[in-house]
């Protein structure tokens, strides 16, 4: 179990409660659910708001504001700030309550939305090793926050900004929990070094992204080949976290080649094109729409370790690519390195590819163009009842491909393939095994195969040994 998990249960009977006195006197932080405000959550006559006359586009608690820092300063916990026009932001603000913004259509055409454009850069040491970020929202509470966003558009000035949307801080260690509501937003063409361009976390608690919202054009271009997320990260999801992500995530990237010129090492890890989760134990119900994301291991979406978790991907998954750096590619959809819970692959997979070499890279290998692992824990499951058309990759399973390592294999799970799944035409180009599902040491079955079967449920289920072979039973 993670250590913050043991921090997760010992608060969890707070979840949705107020905040209350302790026997020492103090004061326990509640959690709160994001979607619960009754200003956020009200229709607004847009033509006819207030802001729409306010000078400086900006309005909180019946009056205008000059700038948006004096009303964040000013706002209360649940106040809604008002928003039209755009801003430009040479400035982060700093939020050390909870935030919350609705954007306001002051005109008829509602294509017209109210928008951030940063022209922030992260600071930077001569080695591009040391690196401070300087987002649009710092997120500098003391442990817990929640972030409301509706009807906004955040970008940069050009594709040499650096630095996200949204960053959660840590204050003298202590984890940032987040909440986040975004209804109606989109993030397009941020940039940044380290995890997570567009928005990045420590601990994500309640997150709801609607799907209206949309990650496009943005990119982790770190000089560690292991950063990810090239829209969205966290380091954390909690026990106690739910987590609904409806949104679309259009050429996202967690890659980079080598730059000659400045003589900086090109990616070989990069994890997770769209979304990266380091460690997840709660509940990760994703069912938006991605098109065109890459990295080099997870195309779409990395997590690292999914232990007590349940993640279940339900959405419309298109041309996503694990892309070779130099030490392989793998998982064109989702790599999850050590699995502990559960992932459901539920959804429409289509023309996903996890291929070798590149231009600048010597040939490695490369597999799962939909989900690639290493270990299945005991307990894990790999719950396979999707559409699956056109996939690719060089060899060792289309869709499921667990791959333990060559001296431990723990697969101790199980791979349940649902008789209502559907396969066609999905090819292993390296090989002539055209296995959709590949386990080592328990096994694998193809797209004949499958057929063979009449689509009855297929289950691999480990003997319980890191060495032993499986077993496949049809039922």
């Amino acid at each position: 179990m993670h250590f913050l998990s043991l921090f997760a249960h010992a608060v969890l009977l707070s979840v949705w409660a107020s905040a209350q006195e302790t026997g020492e006197g103090t004061t326990t932080p509640s959690f709160e659910d994001p979607s619960k405000n009754d200003e956020f959550e009200k229709s607004i006559d847009h033509i006819q708001h207030p802001v729409c006359y306010c000078d400086d586009n900006v309005y909180l608690n019946q009056s205008c504001f000059a700038d948006l820092k004096s009303a964040i300063a000013s706002a209360h916990p649940e106040s809604v700030i008002y928003l039209k026009g755009t801003f430009y932001v040479h400035e982060s603000f700093n939020v050390t309550r909870n935030l919350n913004l609705y954007g306001v259509f002051c005109s008829s055409n509602s294509s017209v939305v109210p928008r951030f454009i940063s022209f922030l850069r992260s600071q930077e040491d001569a080695n591009k090793t040391q690196i401070t970020e300087e987002p649009i929202f710092r997120l500098a509470s003391d442990g817990f926050q929640t972030v409301r966003l509706r009807n906004l558009e955040f970008t940069t000035v050009d594709n040499s900004t650096l630095g996200p949307a949204i960053k959660a801080e840590r204050l003298n260690g202590k984890e940032h929990w987040t909440s986040l509501d975004i209804r109606n937003c989109s993030f397009s063409n941020f940039i940044n070094r380290l995890n997570g361009s567009a928005i990045s976390l420590d601990v994500a608690y309640l997150v709801h992204i609607d799907n209206r919202t949309v990650f496009q054009n943005n990119k982790v271009e770190g000089f560690c080949d292991c950063y990810g997320g090239g829209a969205l990260s966290a380091d954390y999801v909690s026990d106690a976290s739910v987590l609904n992500i409806s949104a679309t995530f259009i050429n996202n990237e967690a890659r980079f080649k080598y730059d000659w010129e400045r003589k900086l090492l090109g990616s070989e890890h990069s994890e997770g094109g769209a979304i990266y989760f380091a460690y997840v134990d709660g509940r990760v119900n994703i069912d938006g729409n991605f098109y065109n994301n890459s990295g080099n291991d997870g195309g779409a979406i990395t997590m690292t370790t999914v232990d007590q978790g349940y993640v279940v991907l339900e959405g419309h998954f298109e041309n996503n690519s694990a892309v070779d750096g130099g030490a392989g590619a793998r998982g064109g959809v989702i790599r999850i390195f050590n699995l502990s819970g559960t992932l459901e692959l539920k959804g429409t997979y289509i023309n996903n590819t996890a291929f070798g070499a590149t231009e600048d890279a010597v040939k490695t290998s490369a597999r799962g163009a939909v989900f690639a692992g290493n270990y299945l824990m005991p307990k894990s499951k790999v719950i396979v009842n999707g559409n699956f058309t056109a996939n690719k990759t060089d060899k060792l399973g289309t869709i499921v491909s667990i791959l333990g390592s060559r001296k431990d294999l723990r697969i101790n799970g199980e791979v349940i393939v649902m008789g209502s799944s559907r396969f066609s035409n999905n090819t292993e180009l390296d090989s002539n095994a055209n296995a959709i599902i590949y386990i080592r040491g328990a096994g694998k079955v193809t797209e004949p195969e499958w057929k063979a079967n009449k689509k009855k449920t297929m289950r691999f289920k480990s003997s319980g040994s890191t060495k032993t072979e499986a077993n496949i039973a049809y039922c």
